[in-house]
């Protein structure tokens, strides 16, 4: 599973299952997810689950990637 890190700091990583593929965000607790796609109910890690090409939305992950990295940078 490659993980994706700034610094030190995992960022996103990427899950592939055999029927969908999950964009993990380690800090998803904590995003406003405007969109409402993310998943999950733990303390810390949401993620995006994608079953088909179509469901990837662009402008809808960049948010979440930005805000994931201003959290990151302004530690």
């Amino acid at each position: 599973m490659p993980v994706y890190s700034l610094d030190t700091t995992p960022i996103v990583s990427i899950e592939g299952f055999k029927a969908h593929v999950n964009l993990k965000f380690f800090k998803g607790a904590v995003l406003q997810d405007r969109a409402g796609i993310l998943e999950g109910t733990g303390k810390g890690i949401r993620h995006v689950k994608f079953r088909s090409p179509e469901d990837v939305d662009e402008v809808k992950i960049r948010d979440l990637i930005d805000q994931t990295l201003e959290r990151v940078t302004t530690r």
